[in-house]
């Protein structure tokens, strides 16, 4: 799938010190660099007019020598201890037409300015929405090295287990208000008087007859008595999240009060591919509020690809030590590469087999894997 890329200009780059376990120098520091912006994950194209727009030739440059800068989506960690990235970091690229020294097109994995976070406790896939951006940069450029590949693994010789199933995920969150008008934590839309019911869409495509939706959600009130979400999720019987109350004016009170909730909604329970979830908030308070403050979903999904179909796939079910997973993915076309992305400082391709519509191959799978 072509997605479009929003090219910021030339960037200039002044040379600052760093901590002594940082780079001497940012691989900025030397060179011309354009800056894109990335809003959401997937693999991305640049075709000639990209390049030209971005300041390069494709006519004067070496393919080869073309690099992609960028890290991956997701939040800082906030401890200064724990480990970071000292500096931007080299993307592996697919440079179309590289082979004989001309330029068809770039391809490479990016993700936008949030990110995913695989709980192996709670056996669940969950979205980390970035605090303070809603856009991840990535830097093009090219010089006299040659740049950083997406290199093809041979299939594994035999496999453990069949993937039969795939998860995906989706999520719903906007910071809209903060209640004590301070710190980090923002809440989104508000519940109350006259507009006390609000209903949020997703797209889940492909679940199995046998698989279902995992639904997590976490609301707020503030009231001074409690009170209550009603919630309706496709096909399911409604059911209540209760709430209690704070006490107003009170030193030790609370300003508002948190309740996560998770549930399963099976896929007889869904409108085919989509999912409708109503909140309905009440409390016999007239001053309470009511909010939302996130909707992040985990579901099963078929391994099945449409037409131009690009998809983010989590291997999770089956995988350990020692484990090789067969794949059999179904396919509108044999057009088709499948990308591990789960490091996108370095992803790379899987060598397949196509028989007809069904691409296969056998890959290690001793953890969680990503797939795009």
């Amino acid at each position: 799938m072509k997605r479009f890329i929003t090219f910021l200009g030339v960037l200039t780059v002044f040379s600052f010190g760093y901590a002594q376990n940082y780079a001497d120098n940012s691989v900025l520091s030397e060179g011309k660099w354009t800056k894109m912006g990335i809003v959401k994950p997937g693999v991305y194209r640049l075709e000639f007019n990209d390049l030209t727009t971005a300041g390069l030739d494709p006519n004067t440059l070496s393919p080869r020598n073309i690099h992609i800068y960028g890290n991956g989506g997701g939040l800082l960690p906030q401890a200064n201890s724990a480990a970071r990235p000292a500096d931007l970091q080299e993307v592996p690229i697919t440079v179309i037409g590289e082979a004989d020294g001309r330029f068809d097109a770039i391809l490479f994995y990016a993700e936008g300015s949030d990110g995913y976070i695989w709980n192996a406790e709670s056996q669940l896939l969950s979205n980390e929405q970035n605090l303070y951006a809603d856009t991840n940069f990535y830097f093009i450029t090219a010089n006299t090295l040659p740049g950083k590949r997406v290199n093809v693994l041979p299939s594994e010789p035999t496999g453990t287990f069949d993937a039969k199933a795939f998860r995906g995920t989706d999520f719903h969150e906007v910071d809209l208000e903060s209640p004590i008008e301070s710190g980090r934590f923002w809440l989104g839309e508000t519940f109350s008087g006259a507009l006390s019911q609000r209903t949020f869409s997703f797209y889940v495509p492909d679940v199995p007859s046998t698989g279902s939706v995992r639904v997590t959600m976490r609301v707020a009130a503030a009231s001074s008595i409690p009170s209550q979400f009603t919630v309706t999720a496709g096909g399911l019987s409604p059911f209540q999240i209760s709430i209690n109350k704070v006490i107003i004016g009170a030193e030790t009170s609370d300003n508002y009060k948190l309740v996560t909730n998770t549930f399963a909604v099976p896929q007889s329970a869904l409108d085919g591919d989509s999912l409708r979830i109503t909140l309905d908030y009440a409390s016999t308070d007239f001053q309470a509020i009511g909010w939302l403050d996130f909707i992040d979903l985990d579901f099963d999904q078929n391994p099945t690809l449409g037409p131009n179909e690009g998809r983010l796939l989590l291997l999770a079910d089956g995988v350990g030590e020692g484990e090789v997973a067969r794949v059999k993915l179904q396919v509108a076309d044999a057009s088709y590469n499948v990308w591990n992305v789960s490091d996108p400082s370095n992803v790379y391709a899987y060598e397949y087999n196509l028989n007809g519509s069904q691409l296969s191959f056998n890959m290690a799978a001793d953890s969680v894997e990503f797939l795009y």
